[in-house]
């Protein structure tokens, strides 16, 4: 006999986060591939300055796969997370997170295994390492870390491309040389108020589209809120056998 059970769905600020999935992703790093990416060239906007072979963004790729070694699919963006723990002075990630953690949530539920983690904006230039977990924030799996180099238009971490970041300005083409003018110049007033962080995606695997009271949809029970702790919750409707 099938049973209908409501689980606990967490809002965290205007962020609907599953908490039945957070239990749920249970990883090593045996059945996932990370690729970080390295010597990013970047305007706090996060546009490209056109060099190639150097991105704009810091965007992190993890295939996942299970214990039979399938790709999987569904797996939340709240189970899969990174950390960036600036070794630099001269460099900041621009508005990162509220959490004290500042934990870096992937961009959508994985597709087809495969899933992305992006940080858009950058201000100043140096190195930063980057840790990439999964599962929950206590207790989580490290799957890969790796110390990257970051160099901006933005050489006074102001948050905005000016022409006083001529000054000291960075080697944004990792050439060496003292040419990199040209490359700040068109990203004048480039802000990162131009850019979000984070990705406007849903954070839970529920259906949409399915009639009410269907399996994996949002149940009728009010929401309810506990004092001092920033989950909000609400119900999900799931089928499964009673334990």
């Amino acid at each position: 006999m099938r049973l209908a059970r409501a689980l606990a769905i967490g809002f965290t600020g205007l962020t609907l986060t599953s908490l039945a999935c957070l239990a749920g992703a249970e990883t090593t790093a045996t059945n996932v591939t990370v690729d970080i990416a390295d010597s990013i060239a970047a305007c706090p906007g996060g546009d490209s300055l056109g060099v190639v072979g150097h991105p704009s963004r810091l965007r992190i790729r993890i295939v996942y796969r299970d214990g039979s070694g399938q790709l999987r699919t569904g797996v939340p963006p709240e189970s899969l997370w990174a950390t960036v723990e600036l070794t630099s002075q001269t460099l900041r990630v621009n508005d990162q997170g509220m959490t004290p953690a500042k934990l870096i949530f992937a961009d959508d539920s994985t597709r087809a295994g495969e899933a992305r983690i992006t940080v858009p904006s950058f201000s100043g230039s140096g190195t930063a390492h980057v840790f990439v977990f999964a599962g929950r924030a206590v207790g989580a799996t490290g799957l890969a870390n790796k110390t990257i180099t970051v160099r901006t238009a933005d050489t006074d971490t102001n948050g905005i491309v000016n022409s006083d970041d001529l000054t000291n300005l960075a080697d944004l083409n990792y050439n060496s040389q003292q040419d990199d003018s040209g490359l700040l110049t068109p990203h004048i007033d480039h802000s990162h108020r131009n850019v979000l962080f984070g990705t406007m995606v849903r954070r839970t695997n529920l259906c949409g589209t399915c009639a009410p009271t269907q399996a994996n949809t949002i149940g009728e029970s009010p929401v309810g809120w506990s004092p001092g702790l920033s989950p909000f919750c609400g119900p999900a409707i799931m089928t499964g056998s009673p334990s």
